[in-house]
């Protein structure tokens, strides 16, 4: 009744204007969805910024008469990829009337083009240094054939990309939104790809303290003045320090200050959970989607590849991997997405069964409408509710697996931090270090909560039964 009372440009703007929509609303009117998304976001700000609130070096360093920047100059490749890719999300999302799709395919675009530039110099001192011979002369046949085949393979994919993100994007965005989006990226690109270069393996991480105290120098300093491998000269002082004024959440083992490498971690959980959930829906979607689309024989073959990966425990698989190959985060989200895809394909299955029978497929198919289109246009966008909401499940995880394996001492290598590294470190110090293992396990139960609550809300907002 009350809504025959409204005006019609009043009802029009209270009733959503789709499903997606009324999704949306449903979601973001609960309060769990709330806590996990700030919880998430705290982390994604937290590992985008840590060099910047966790680093040994100063913002702004007065010496001899002379000034300087040495948390820009030691900012890493990976630093600057995440810096960059902050801000394009910041300047793209200021335009809110250029169509998502267009908006997202150039921010890949721009964060894809931000890697090579952000790390040409480590590559290319890293091809110095294999190279046998003077690298003016000219590398040998094998590493030239190396470096070209890589090089190669690098450029035809940022190519490629760019092409399909600048398509969708130029078509459809407006003349401001593409100069100012790519002015911005351009500007910045070119500062940061400038300016960063590795630090060094053997840096004195308190070179700039130790001047500082002994009044050669003088600089600004982040909240927390240590670096994640920053091991403390005096280490019979810091080792297994408490909690204090200069070291919030105490030390390690090592010397190094807990709350720098716990806020470095972030990055390592949040990649590793979010990397290998996407790779595991991709595998997931096409194994499925061909399963439920084709039946027969597609449909029996996929059941029993499906069978054969449920079959393997993935914890005993990425401890034999990690003891006969090199400690690296990329392999451990590899083998996370390689043996994770088989719940999605089992739910996109389902859905793709019980979507090729109806009404809207079938007057694809009697129009002429291609498979591929019949299946991602159409059937896919139907059938991918209960993925999105397993996905954040499938993140949560993932983060509880490269803490176990970290755990075991088969996770990263010590130089780089992780979560699950001071559970092992703990373990080793006995139950008086308490905050070895107080922080880090309050910072993966309440990602993994985080998480859950995100996959609740989700599932209650985009289920229509639950919906009524």
């Amino acid at each position: 009744m009350n809504e025959l009372l409204l005006p019609a440009s009043a009802a029009k703007r209270a009733a959503p204007s789709s499903w997606l929509a009324s999704a949306a609303l449903r979601f973001f009117g609960r309060r769990g969805a709330w806590a996990g998304l700030v919880w998430v976001g705290v982390l994604a700000l937290a590992a985008v910024f840590s060099p910047f609130i966790a680093t040994s070096f100063p913002y702004v360093w007065h010496e001899g008469g002379q000034t300087s920047y040495p948390v820009l100059a030691h900012l890493g490749p990976a630093d600057v990829v995440l810096l960059l890719a902050f801000l394009f999300t910041a300047v793209l999302a200021c335009f809110r009337r250029a169509p998502v799709l267009p908006r997202l395919g150039l921010w890949l675009w721009l964060v894809l083009a931000a890697i090579p530039a952000a790390g040409w110099k480590v590559w290319w001192s890293a091809a110095k240094q294999q190279a046998p011979v003077d690298f003016a002369d000219g590398l040998v046949r094998s590493e030239q054939m190396t470096v070209a085949f890589y090089a190669g393979w690098l450029v035809a994919g940022v190519v490629l990309l760019a092409a399909l993100a600048l398509l969708f994007f130029f078509s459809k965005a407006g003349r401001g939104a593409k100069v100012a989006a790519l002015a911005a990226a351009l500007a910045m690109g070119v500062f940061f790809a400038l300016r960063p270069v590795h630090p060094p393996e053997n840096f004195d991480f308190s070179h700039y303290r130790v001047t500082q105290k002994a009044g050669k120098g003088e600089g600004v300093f982040a909240p927390i003045p240590y670096s994640p491998q920053d091991i403390q000269a005096d280490l019979g002082k810091t080792a297994y320090a408490v909690p204090s004024r200069s070291h919030w959440m105490g030390a390690d083992a090592n010397g190094c200050d807990l709350a720098s490498r716990m806020l470095h971690a972030c990055r390592v959980s949040l990649s590793v959970g979010l990397i290998s959930t996407v790779i595991a829906l991709f595998i997931g979607v096409v194994v499925g989607g061909l399963m439920g689309y084709f039946s027969g024989m597609a449909d029996l073959l996929g059941m029993r590849l499906v069978e054969i990966f449920s079959a393997i425990p993935v914890l005993p698989i990425l401890i034999m991997i990690c003891s006969f190959y090199e400690r690296n985060i990329y392999l451990i989200m590899v083998i996370l997405g390689l043996f994770g895809w088989v719940g999605y394909a089992v739910f996109i299955r389902a859905e793709f069964l019980r979507l090729r029978k109806t009404d809207y497929v079938e007057a694809a198919r009697s129009v002429g409408a291609s498979t591929g289109r019949i299946m991602v246009r159409h059937m896919l966008p139907s059938g991918i509710t209960p993925l999105l909401t397993l996905a954040p499940f499938g993140v949560a995880g993932a983060i509880m697996m490269e803490s176990s394996l970290s755990f075991l001492g088969l996770g990263l290598k010590p130089e780089n931090p992780s979560w699950g590294q001071n559970f092992e470190m703990a373990v080793k110090a006995g139950p008086e270090k308490w905050w070895l293992i107080i922080f880090p396990c309050a910072a993966v139960f309440l990602t993994v909560f985080a998480y859950n609550l995100v996959g609740e809300a989700l599932r209650d907002a985009l289920d229509p039964k639950l919906s009524k």
